[in-house]
């Protein structure tokens, strides 16, 4: 499996992951370090198209400005296997750049998901995932519903994620987004 993701800034990204070693050590859970980074994703695949994808990413981010993101609490992503996850408020700047992403990606991707089709696509940065149980479900969500996780961050870069099934994920490749950063303005909610 693969996927285009943005890795969350330092500050940020330590405290996702002091969450992830609390409900470790509060409640066992593990799943979500099999993907070691503190990310959201664009778009998850089977495969990509190495030789096509490169050049393509390469020509997004350099002509992408760094994107203002704002987070919004906790999202339950219910189903057969639940995600416990911090909530992205999508923005104009998102939903474009996601879009271009989609249509330019699954062109050179074998079963690109469904879920991050733009219209089905909820950012998300994820906590939980894979060991989500009705028994630990109300607990956790206990534990984080209080919380005050109304971030606002800058994101700088496109990177891919590579899987193989039973191992963690690997950084592949890094683009850093190179234009101006995005004024407030243009960072509007979508509607």
């Amino acid at each position: 499996m693969q996927g285009i993701v943005s890795l969350l800034p330092p500050d940020y990204s330590s405290q996702v992951k002091a969450l992830w070693d609390e409900l470790y050590t509060e409640f066992g859970l593990q799943g979500v370090q099999i993907t070691p980074y503190a990310q959201f994703s664009w778009q998850i695949v089977q495969e990509y198209d190495f030789q096509q994808l490169d050049p393509i990413l390469e020509e997004i981010a350099r002509r992408t400005s760094p994107l203002k993101v704002r987070t919004a609490g906790i999202y339950l992503l219910t189903g057969p296997r639940p995600v416990i996850a911090i909530g992205i408020v999508k923005t104009i700047p998102l939903i474009k750049l996601q879009e271009e992403l989609w249509n330019r990606l699954t062109e050179i991707a074998t079963d690109p998901s469904p879920l991050y089709h733009p219209q089905a696509w909820l950012p998300h940065i994820p906590l939980a995932f894979e060991d989500v149980t009705q028994e630990n479900l109300s607990a956790i969500i206990g534990k984080l519903g209080f919380r005050p996780l109304a971030w606002e961050m800058t994101i700088d870069n496109l990177s891919v994620l590579s899987q193989e099934p039973g191992n963690a994920s690997e950084l592949s490749l890094q683009y850093p987004l190179n234009g101006e950063i995005v004024d407030r303005e243009e960072s509007q909610t979508a509607s």
